[in-house]
């Protein structure tokens, strides 16, 4: 969404190439086969008035390559993805070419959090991978005063509404509910009140002795009351380490607002890995995607 983040990296356009010379080297993405990789990915909305650029529906030919390279090498069983379709669209039905083109090119995968635009949000689903787990539930909340009234605004005066997706899926026979936020680019106030909104859900959940993995675009710092809140209330923050957020050029000014945690019952067998590279010669996207390895215990 358009923010301070665009309009920094405008401005910081001049250091871009000190940015990209030298994109950092791919982790390695193996695995253990018991363990269940979760990814998030702040996809970038497309919007049809841009006629260049990471928004624009016509170069979207050309970043969809690398979307699909950088999805399939991942390997994620669960990817928690944001900003998937056309801005301004928060729960009308419509076309959404990001999405389309991820269950068309990747049929092992089936789409959760997702359904008709009338019960609905249409830009923040999570794609699993149908032989690795089973979808049992989904859902969503707005970060608002009235968190299921689809498409509500958030707590600062005009402010775009935002919102969490869930799913609650089975793996080997365990249950886990896993929920994809993002944040309100624009606001602290929203951002802080959304935390708490989100804990909300989480926390009954919490007390019934589930398991709860809380990922997705936060738009804070590690350090700040949004993260802080879900660390302080029953998860357990898995650090992210380096910066998230590059402005589609490589450039690294801040540490990580891409963020995961979990709760009690989840270990962690590999801590987050942000995939910091081109592929295809092109960035998916202005996020880096991130990704971990649990085992429900």
């Amino acid at each position: 969404m358009i923010g301070w983040r665009a309009r920094l990296g405008g401005m910081l356009a001049v250091l871009a190439l000190a940015g990209c010379a030298a994109p950092e080297p791919s982790p390695p993405l193996s695995r253990a086969p018991e363990a269940l990789r979760l990814a998030t990915l702040n996809l970038h909305y497309l919007r049809p008035s841009d006629r260049r650029g990471i928004a624009s529906l016509q170069e979207w030919p050309l970043r969809r390559g690398p979307v699909t390279a950088a999805f399939r090498a991942i390997d994620a069983d669960i990817f928690a993805l944001q900003e998937v379709g056309l801005f301004p669209c928060c729960s009308q039905n419509g076309p959404n070419p990001a999405l389309d083109w991820l269950l068309d090119q990747n049929p092992g995968y089936g789409v959760a959090a997702h359904g008709p635009g009338d019960r609905f949000p249409q830009i923040q689903p999570i794609l699993y991978r149908r032989d690795r787990v089973s979808l049992l539930d989904q859902g969503w909340f707005f970060f608002s005063e009235t968190p299921n009234v689809l498409g509500s605004p958030g707590f600062a005066d005009g402010s775009y509404p935002t919102f969490a997706s869930w799913a609650t899926f089975r793996h080997r026979g365990e249950i886990l509910h896993v929920v994809n936020a993002h944040l309100d680019v624009t606001s602290w106030f929203n951002r802080r009140v959304s935390s708490v909104v989100a804990m909300r859900w989480i926390a009954p959940r919490l007390e019934a002795g589930e398991r709860v993995v809380f990922i997705g675009d936060m738009n804070s710092l590690a350090f700040t009351r949004p993260v802080r809140a879900i660390a302080e209330r029953g998860l357990t923050l898995a650090p992210v380490r380096g910066p998230t957020y590059h402005f589609n050029r490589g450039l690294h000014l801040y540490g990580a607002i891409d963020h995961m945690a979990y709760s009690p019952g989840v270990r962690v067998v590999r801590a987050p890995t942000v995939v910091r590279q081109r592929f295809e010669g092109r960035w998916p996207s202005d996020h880096y995607p991130v990704f971990m390895d649990v085992v429900l215990e």
